[in-house]
């Protein structure tokens, strides 16, 4: 990984796994259901010059444990808060991609003190889930439905062979590991709690995105008190994939800002 080297902290559950590298002030990133922290390899490499750069694999995702059974949300900001205990010798920056981003505000709202502002990217998720869409798809139709809504309107259609990968891997992997239960996420829920967030926010949106779409951002917008926006058109749910230069651009600013100013939507 060049720069970024592997590390573990070990847990009741097992050891959890990070890249790291460089040095000052620390960086997290953190990847959304089913990634991995190789996801933001990229944008780790280009920072670690300036930044301790930090990535965890979420629990039950890459090298992290579990490697088996269920993945709950707890288990991911028990793992995430021994990391940043570890690595973050000063209050860190997040930059959280959907799920990382909602698991981002969680810690925000845990541990004011150890995180000094939040870029989210693409997520996290407030409203209800697209109707028609489904991260566990039975069926080549059903994953080219999903695949159509994540990705940028210029990207070429996925062909058979990554779609039936993409079901398997679903079913099998910490997609279909994790817990997707509303009454043991409701302790988790932002909604109410946005008014009040204790540090900074950047968004960085991809436009294209129908599976988090900018609706969800409008609400981010209108709720949080000290927040920005970048909207990135022609990019789809993985921003940081799609138009990688254009999104080390967005967050290159967004770094640079102490204190956000309210845009007005």
């Amino acid at each position: 990984m060049g720069k970024l080297a592997s590390h573990t902290v070990d847990l009741a559950a097992g050891g959890q796994h990070y890249l790291a590298g460089g040095s000052g002030a620390p960086l997290f990133f953190l990847h959304g259901v089913g990634a991995i922290a190789a996801s933001w390899s990229a944008a780790g490499e280009a920072l670690c010059g300036e930044y301790r750069v930090v990535i965890p694999d979420l629990a039950g995702h890459g090298a992290s444990a579990p490697r088996t059974g269920k993945i709950t949300f707890a288990m991911q900001l028990e793992a995430l808060e021994a990391i940043l205990h570890a690595e973050a010798a000063e209050p860190a920056v997040l930059v959280g991609h959907s799920l990382g981003g909602w698991l981002s505000c969680v810690l925000t709202l845990r541990h004011p003190e150890l995180v000094r502002c939040v870029v989210l990217v693409n997520g996290p998720l407030l409203l209800p889930w697209p109707e028609g869409l489904s991260l566990l798809p039975n069926n080549r139709a059903e994953a080219a439905r999903l695949f159509a809504a994540t990705s940028s309107s210029t990207s070429a259609p996925v062909g058979d062979a990554m779609l039936d990968a993409y079901i398997a891997y679903a079913r099998t992997g910490p997609i279909g590991r994790f817990v997707f239960d509303l009454e043991a996420w409701k302790p988790y829920f932002l909604d109410d709690r946005l008014q009040h967030f204790p540090r900074p926010v950047d968004l960085i949106w991809g436009m294209d995105d129908e599976l988090v779409s900018f609706a969800n951002a409008e609400i981010l917008l209108a709720r949080l008190p000290n927040v920005r926006v970048t909207r990135l058109e022609g990019c789809g749910h993985l921003p940081h994939i799609d138009c990688p230069q254009r999104f080390m651009e967005a967050l290159r600013a967004a770094l640079a800002r102490t204190a956000p100013e309210r845009e007005t939507v």
